[in-house]
């Protein structure tokens, strides 16, 4: 269905959520195009790269700290070790948390979210 917009965003990865926020509040009607619609704000980083990646990286930085502090005399009590389940229990809550804001601050500035595959019909027209 025909539907007049300001302005178009395609995609809702970091540098689409952050266009659509500036053009926002620069008074601009806004849409913002994903193909997963609110559940792809956030993009691959968000999603699945660089934040869960920080987070195992975060998880590895705390497990080797702690061989570091029991050289140096600082010892605590059992053997350290990791469970995954719970880490990645932490990592989806982070990733649930950081993309909860950023779909608010969306929602707050008035920014649609649209599920679908956008393309040019021709310089003034955009399929969903």
């Amino acid at each position: 269905m025909p539907e007049a917009v300001d302005f178009a965003v395609i995609g809702a990865g970091p540098g689409g959520y952050a266009a659509a926020l500036a053009a926002a509040r620069a008074g601009r009607d806004v849409v913002l195009v994903d193909a997963a619609g609110e559940h792809g704000v956030g993009g691959v980083c968000l999603l699945e790269g660089c934040i869960p990646s920080k987070a195992l990286i975060r998880l590895a930085h705390a497990r080797h700290r702690r061989d570091d502090d029991a050289a140096m005399g600082l010892t605590s009590p059992g053997d350290a070790t990791i469970d995954l389940a719970r880490f990645q229990g932490w990592k989806d809550s982070v990733v649930t948390t950081l993309g909860d804001g950023v779909r608010g601050a969306l929602h707050t500035a008035g920014v649609r979210i649209v599920q679908g595959n956008a393309s040019f019909v021709d310089e003034t027209t955009l399929r969903i």
